[in-house]
């Protein structure tokens, strides 16, 4: 199983000078797993290579992942000896997709549950169900109003408890949703109030905006109008450089959505392992042996 990720990674050793070969090797349905054995001396070399090569440490123990091609790559590290540099722990990320109904947020996250080499955990953060709906009083606005930041709280939370554990959390909208234009009756009392709610997060470490002309979403759910939907999709687009936000083309194929959004999840995913706590010290490279020190020069007579 010499996958083109693999090649790679063995052109890098063999430059390197250490000697491995593949001990262990089996597929999954997402994750090629390989287990490599080096010499003692060489396990943290072949984890700088790993790190040049694109991988990410999941944790003591628990090997280095890469996207390799539509698969995944996992190398364990076999070294016979003391392990070599890992990660302490593994820690996970947040991720928020923003963007109004029929922009194909329900499908982009069942896509994620299977195509992410890692555990997913969804949260809805809706926070305007059943506000216009038939039978919905002032005495259930009421209630919404008052019950609504301890809901947003209470999710927060557990999003917190799962990456904590090393989990992708995405959240289903969030509370960036009250930052868009007031409509409505009573908008200066509601702007306050939208404000502290938009505010009651934390910001997530991705913000994707899926991004979709008004009238193409509208022929997909045939919820609202199209010309609400449009004026939501302005609004977040509007929000994108005060959130740090990243815009995502939802007109393409849902594969290639899929795909992007994926690599954008891993790239922060990456960034975030790395910069977990380490087992041990990282050494600045191979040298070669010190010299013997230059004699010192005779001490000048007095």
């Amino acid at each position: 199983m010499l996958t083109p990720l693999l090649q790679r990674l063995g052109s890098v050793l063999d430059e390197a000078g250490v000697a491995w070969s593949v001990v262990h090797e089996e597929s999954g349905p997402q994750i090629d797993d390989v287990t490599l054995h080096v010499a003692p001396a060489d396990a943290d070399v072949t984890v700088d290579a790993l790190d040049r090569c694109g991988f990410a440490p999941l944790g003591s123990g628990t090997g280095h992942l890469a996207p390799d091609g539509p698969r995944w790559l996992r190398v364990r590290l076999d070294s016979g000896g003391a392990p070599g540099r890992t990660c302490a722990t593994s820690r996970g990320v947040t991720v928020a997709l923003l963007g109004p109904d029929g922009v194909g947020k329900s499908t982009l996250l069942a896509g994620l549950a299977t195509a992410y080499p890692l555990a997913i955990r969804q949260i809805y953060m809706g926070m305007w169900q059943g506000a216009g709906q038939p039978g919905y009083t002032r005495l259930d606005a009421v209630r919404a109003i008052l019950v609504r930041p301890f809901r947003v709280w209470w999710r927060v939370l557990c999003g917190a408890v799962h990456v904590a554990r090393g989990r992708v959390v995405v959240f289903d909208r969030y509370t960036y949703d009250a930052l868009l234009p007031v409509t409505g009756s009573w908008p200066l009392l509601k702007r306050p109030y939208f404000w502290v709610l938009a505010h009651l997060a934390p910001r997530p470490d991705l913000v994707l905006v899926l991004d979709l002309p008004g009238e193409v979403a509208f022929a997909r759910k045939g919820e609202s109008t199209p010309e609400r939907l449009e004026a939501v999709r302005q609004g977040f687009l509007a929000l994108v450089p005060r959130l740090g936000a990243e815009v995502v083309d939802a007109a393409a194929p849902p594969e290639q959505v899929r795909a992007d959004v994926v690599a954008r999840i891993w790239q922060r995913h990456r960034a975030r392992l790395a910069e977990d706590p380490v087992s041990r010290p990282r050494p600045a490279a191979r040298t070669a042996a010190p010299s013997a020190p230059e004699p010192a020069p005779p001490a000048t007579p007095r």
